[in-house]
């Protein structure tokens, strides 16, 4: 839990041009409401592809889907069609920064008040 990050995605809808030159991680939101994470939205040959990372911490929904072999290392890539999706976000990379900041000093204070608190109650301080 103390290296998890958390991913903060801009509200509004971009188009697909928007999000290519943004080079971000990005999330497609279906018709359906589900959600899709993704490393980030390539264009080729007037194509869109998403990327997945290859990972075992990264949870590829696009899974049971035909990838397309683009020739690069460590990601799957699956084309798109961007009209099957309602909503494409970009991720707002300065507040997911500030968020993950934030809970790592929240977990860390946390850990610290109980170390503190076992080890006053330890005796060693006491009078």
């Amino acid at each position: 839990m103390l290296l998890q990050s958390c991913t903060i995605y801009y509200k509004q809808n971009y188009t697909p041009e928007e999000v290519v030159n943004s080079q971000k991680k990005i999330r497609l939101t279906d018709k359906n409401g589900e959600k899709y994470p993704f490393y980030k939205l390539i264009e080729r040959d007037s194509n869109y592809f998403v990327l997945a990372k290859e990972s075992f911490f990264f949870s590829n929904k696009f899974k049971h889907r035909e990838k397309v072999d683009l020739g690069i290392p460590g990601f799957s890539a699956y084309q798109i069609n961007p009209d099957d999706y309602n909503l494409i976000q970009i991720k707002n990379t300065s507040a997911s920064a500030w968020i993950t900041a934030a809970s790592f000093i929240v977990v860390a204070g946390a850990l610290l008040w109980i170390f503190l608190d076992s080890y006053y109650d330890s005796g060693i301080f006491s009078l």
